[in-house]
């Protein structure tokens, strides 16, 4: 009797721990589960879309080799490896040196990504230390190469240990918000000042704000002395006003004018200064609450054959002697923005002018011989 007691106890223990050791593999695998799809590498959609910004996303060539292309680091080195990777066949990580750390791509600012619009920044990252100051992070810049501060900082920190299960697998994270106004070019990557910055599948898109104008044309022409601007508008919402900007090298640009709007919806500007060669032009939108997009850039070539005129260049001092044979000539001084400075012009004798500059500081300038004839522009250095 006591033998069968025994034998029912054996067997019931068995049982209890058969479902014992299911229950844990369930658990595990259930645990394995769900670290998977938090922490997932297969999401890398935007890493290929045609949208993302960034070039060399996976650091690495079609072919799975290895590429760090596109990729620059400051006080420390990219590796590859192929342990730790988001998208693809291998990722980098980045090495202290000393200081901070950097590891940073430069996107610049174009009709594809223009100011005001909203910015999605993605990139897989990891660590052996979140407790270090181990960040992704988005950083604007102006013309001049100058940080433009916004708040709140465009970074997140980067808190996911690789050493931790699931261990080597890398953490997907997300910065979202608004180029500012003067950005000229955009910095994208990560920093740390200490331990490694494990990054892969790294992207960057854009999507446009929408305009307070809609513009339906902006065209530039060529008349005989001067560019006549003309654009048009199908719709005008809170809208205040333009400021028509020019540039002679497509990057850095000065307001020539400002145009109010609201009243009409075909409107024109006459450029009294073109310069010999492309001419850039582009228009600033203003909001009524002061915010603003840009239009596109166009390019309007103003060439016309040269005629007789001297003068000497650099020039010392605030007056110019010019000597030409256009007939009736008009004198106009403009600063490298556009912006029109004040000048007397004194005819000296049949050909001879001396054209005074009021208030000129040592600078480029643009100089323009006017007469019904042609137009004649010359940069000019006063020293």
């Amino acid at each position: 009797m006591q033998t069968s007691k025994n034998q029912i106890l054996t067997t019931l223990f068995n049982i209890s721990m058969q479902i014992r050791t299911r229950f844990n593999l369930t658990f595990m695998l259930l645990y394995f589960v769900t670290s998977i799809s938090i922490f997932s590498q297969t999401g890398c959609s935007f890493v290929t879309s045609a949208s993302n910004l960034v070039k060399n996303p996976s650091f690495e060539t079609s072919s799975g080799g290895v590429s760090n292309a596109n990729w620059l680091a400051s006080n420390g080195s990219i590796n590859s490896n192929t342990t730790w990777k988001g998208c693809g066949n291998r990722g980098v990580y980045l090495t202290h040196s000393s200081g901070t750390a950097t590891i940073y791509q430069t996107i610049p600012v174009s009709s594809a990504m223009p100011v005001g619009a909203s910015f999605t920044f993605s990139a897989y990252a990891g660590t052996h230390e979140p407790s270090q100051q181990i960040w992704l992070m988005v950083k604007f810049y102006n013309s001049s190469n100058q940080e433009i501060i916004v708040s709140p900082a465009a970074s997140k920190r980067v808190t996911r240990d690789v050493d931790v299960a699931p261990v080597n697998t890398l953490e997907l994270y997300t910065i979202t918000g608004t180029i500012p106004a003067n950005t000229s070019y955009i910095n994208v990557g990560g920093t740390i000042n200490d331990d490694y910055l494990k990054l892969d599948g790294v992207g960057l898109s854009v999507v446009a704000a929408p305009l307070p104008v809609t513009l339906v044309k902006f065209d530039g022409n060529v008349l005989k002395n001067s560019i006549e601007l003309n654009w048009k508008t199908s719709q005008e919402k809170d809208f205040s006003h333009f400021e028509v900007q020019k540039s002679n090298n497509s990057v850095e640009f000065g307001t020539i004018s400002q145009i109010e709007g609201g009243k009409v919806s075909n409107y024109n500007y006459i450029d009294m200064a073109p310069e010999m060669g492309n001419n850039y032009y582009r228009l600033k939108i203003v909001d009524l609450d002061g915010s603003s997009n840009f239009s596109n850039i166009i390019s309007v070539k103003y060439e016309l054959d040269e005629t007789y005129t001297i003068f000497e260049n650099p020039i010392k001092g605030s007056e110019i002697a010019i000597s030409t044979n256009l007939k009736d000539p008009l004198f106009r001084i403009n600063a490298a923005t556009g912006l029109q400075l004040n000048a007397f012009a004194q005819k000296t004798d049949a050909d001879s002018y001396t054209v005074k500059l009021e208030n000129g500081q040592p600078g480029l300038y643009f100089l323009s011989i006017i007469s019904n004839e042609k137009v004649i522009t010359k940069k000019i250095l006063i020293l």
